[in-house]
């Protein structure tokens, strides 16, 4: 959200600095880069963390099965 909120003010900077530019249609593409650099740099975190909550998975999933047992 952080940046699309810096690719809007910087294209409102811009729409007043150049008004025969239709910055509008032309911050679509800019937009969208921007989105996939963002997903880019945060896969791997992403994926790290996935890992690591399905390896715990089997330990929680025990400890749950043991809360509604009544077991300790």
């Amino acid at each position: 959200m952080a940046v699309s909120f810096c690719i809007t003010v910087f294209f409102a900077v811009m729409s007043r600095a150049v008004p025969q530019m239709n910055v509008f249609a032309e911050s679509f593409g800019v937009r969208i880069a921007g989105g996939l650099i963002v997903l880019g740099l945060t896969l791997q975190l992403a994926a790290q963390y996935i890992a690591n909550y399905l390896e715990r998975l089997p330990e929680d999933l025990i400890g749950f099965a043991q809360l509604l047992g009544g077991a300790r």
